[in-house]
């Protein structure tokens, strides 16, 4: 990225930069960073497994970019609460962020991510998940243990859906009120499932 970079800093937003490009990796040397936005700046490109060091990182926005590699390698950025890594390159297991129990928001539509849905029964604090056009698969009685979600997409994957669930074969649930009728009616019927 052509910027100069004050070592200092704890945040760095350079959201709908058209103009920037560059690898990344470039950021990593900002240790103390808590907050990345580089979110719909389509030049900028490179492995995620760059910024894995920035573990004082709470947000991290990096949706309509270039960058690819394994959701795994960011695993370690335990103090995430908002991860957004929609239409990039990212690829890898789902299990792979299951230990990111800090997140309230995680944002994977559009990725290569694929994986079972149970893995991140452990998110327990997620407000948000968003895994359209995923190849995430499982059963989502899995997750009903996600009490406080509010938002919940889920279409275009391979998620198990009921069939005879309130909404029909709607998969994407963009309520507090609807993801808790969902998670309510699941607790109390023996559904038949399909893919969303």
């Amino acid at each position: 990225m052509n910027f100069a970079l004050d070592l200092e800093c704890k945040g760095l937003l350079f959201r709908r930069c058209s103009g920037l490009s560059g690898d990344i990796a470039t950021v990593n040397r900002l240790v103390d960073i808590t907050y990345l936005n580089l979110a719909l700046c389509p030049r900028v490109s490179g492995e995620i497994k760059s910024i894995a060091n920035l573990v004082h990182l709470t947000k991290l926005y990096l949706y309509e970019t270039n960058v690819d590699g394994d959701i795994a390698d960011i695993g370690g950025l335990v103090n995430l609460t908002e991860l957004y890594l929609d239409d990039t390159h990212v690829t890898g297991d789902i299990k792979g962020v299951a230990g990111l129990v800090q997140l309230n928001d995680l944002r994977l539509n559009n990725t290569k991510v694929f994986g079972d849905i149970a893995s991140i029964g452990t998110l327990t604090r997620l407000t948000e998940l968003r895994l359209s056009g995923t190849d995430v698969s499982g059963d989502i009685k899995d997750i009903v243990g996600l009490k406080n979600l509010q938002v919940l997409f889920l279409s275009s994957t391979a998620v198990n859906m009921p069939t005879n669930c309130p909404k029909g074969n709607d998969c994407d649930y963009a309520s507090a009120d609807s993801c808790r009728r969902l998670f309510q009616w699941l607790e109390r019927s023996e559904p038949h499932l399909h893919g969303c």
